[in-house]
């Protein structure tokens, strides 16, 4: 685990997050540098991360990636994602998304820019 729960809190929708701090150099942060803010030590997954403007709330997890976003209601991101992933979505390992909203969606193997993803599975 690269990273500790700091005792810097902020609420989101009635829930308690807390700010992670690196504990040791990883791909996305350096030993000592503040990151987002996480609900507990059961969102961040091998090696993922949270930048300085991000939320992983209830029970979603960031896997081996980086977010700089927000991801909850259950949602699982295991690609780069700058946006809001969110209701049981899922985001694989080949994506990047920069400013997308992927809403009850899950989006494979994409790379996109300014998007709105609802409902539907997107393959591109």
């Amino acid at each position: 685990m690269n990273y500790r729960l700091t005792d810097n809190k902020k609420v989101f929708n009635g829930e308690t997050l807390y700010q992670i701090e690196c504990v040791e150099d990883c791909k996305w942060a350096k030993k000592g540098e503040l990151g987002g803010y996480v609900a507990g030590y059961d969102n961040l997954e091998d090696g993922g991360w949270v930048g300085k403007i991000g939320c992983v709330c209830d029970s979603s997890v960031v896997s081996g990636c980086l977010v700089e976003g927000l991801v909850a209601g259950g949602s699982v991101v295991e690609g780069k994602v700058k946006g809001v992933v969110i209701r049981n979505s899922f985001v694989d390992k080949d994506c990047d998304l920069d400013c997308a909203w992927v809403i009850n969606s899950s989006v494979y193997n994409s790379t996109v820019r300014l998007c709105i993803t609802k409902r539907i599975i997107c393959h591109w």
